[in-house]
């Protein structure tokens, strides 16, 4: 006799248990979160997609835009003034980019040369992709400033060469340096579209 009652209370305890069992299985679904599907709005950091956001014909198509329209300013050019720029940008999905600024400068006018050289590669570039879905990517493109002046990169060079630019800036040197700037990139080809 004793069997067939322990037999009723365990079958009545699983059943009383089984809508708590349910209730706990359905709170647990609940608190699972789903896969992230890629965002339109959200801004990726480029090395968060796969592939990368890339020019078009590459890293070595890109190297070759730069090198032909990139004008080394008047005064970086007379100082023999060398230094990497980064350009930060916002890459949409359909090619559009936007937020064109400067994270990391160098000085005397070499910042300016490389957001008029970024701004000219608008159009150009494949959006990065999660999950095969293009996604809006934060993009940084380094320029870098090289001449043959071995000097040109030490702190006390550079610090002087800001002191003197700042004395360059409205002389008549620098709005005579200015047009002839102008017209070279004047002379430059519009780049293909």
């Amino acid at each position: 006799m004793r069997h067939p009652l322990l037999v009723a209370v365990l079958i009545g305890g699983i059943l009383a248990a089984a809508p708590l069992q349910a209730a706990f299985a359905q709170k647990a679904k609940k608190a699972a979160p789903a896969p992230e599907v890629p965002s339109l709005t959200k801004t990726y950091p480029e090395d968060l997609t796969d592939p990368l956001p890339t020019f078009a014909g590459g890293a070595e198509a890109l190297r070759k835009f730069l090198l032909a329209h990139v004008i080394v300013p008047p005064f970086a050019l007379t100082n023999q003034l060398a230094g990497a720029v980064d350009i930060e940008f916002v890459l949409h999905p359909d090619g559009r980019m936007d937020s064109i600024q400067v994270s990391n400068g160098a000085c005397c006018g070499l910042d300016e040369e490389a957001l008029r050289v970024a701004r000219l590669t608008v159009g150009k570039w494949t959006a990065g992709k999660i999950d095969g879905t293009p996604v809006k990517t934060r993009v940084d493109l380094p320029i870098t400033f090289r001449v043959a002046n071995k000097n040109s990169r030490s702190i006390a060079y550079l610090a002087e060469m800001k002191a003197k630019y700042v004395s360059y800036q409205g002389s008549p040197e620098q709005a005579k340096d200015q047009q002839t700037y102008q017209e070279q990139v004047g002379k430059q080809p519009a780049p293909a579209q």
